[in-house]
């Protein structure tokens, strides 16, 4: 099963603010397997700007934070990071996974090394992808 490495990047409004999203490409085989059929969504609030941006700080760190995640959760093929999103004072990273408990015991090693991070996680059944075709049809992508 091959997965894609390509991510596109749109922009889009909610509330008056921008939301940069940035979305995985081509990840038909990784869905079609039926092997990933929880999404999880992990919300991290920050304190932005007057447009509700982050800091170059706080972008950056965010954004190492969330690829050293995909990188460990991809390692094993636990899960794959689909979605990225960053405005109106939040980031979201959006992960599809086989298997809920080992994607959060992977969550917790990874993340150990940090301080406690501001961030919630939520789970939902999604085995069609639902959530995925929707946010390339928003961006006007196909997959």
């Amino acid at each position: 099963m091959t997965e894609s490495k390509e991510w596109f990047v749109t922009s889009s409004e909610t509330d008056g603010k921008e939301i940069i999203t940035r979305g995985r490409r081509f990840m038909r085989e990784v869905k079609a397997s039926g092997k990933y059929p929880d999404m999880i969504e992990i919300v991290w609030p920050y304190k932005g700007d007057d447009k509700g941006m982050p800091s170059a700080d706080d972008d950056k760190f965010m954004n190492d934070v969330a690829f050293k995640l995909a990188e460990a959760e991809e390692a094993d093929k636990t899960a794959y990071m689909v979605a990225l999103y960053t405005g109106n004072n939040i980031f979201t990273m959006t992960f599809y996974t086989s298997d809920i408990e080992r994607f959060a015991a992977v969550l917790n090693e990874t993340l150990s090394c940090y301080e406690q991070l501001p961030i919630d996680i939520g789970t939902l059944e999604d085995p069609a992808w639902e959530e995925y075709s929707y946010m390339l049809e928003m961006s006007g992508m196909t997959e």
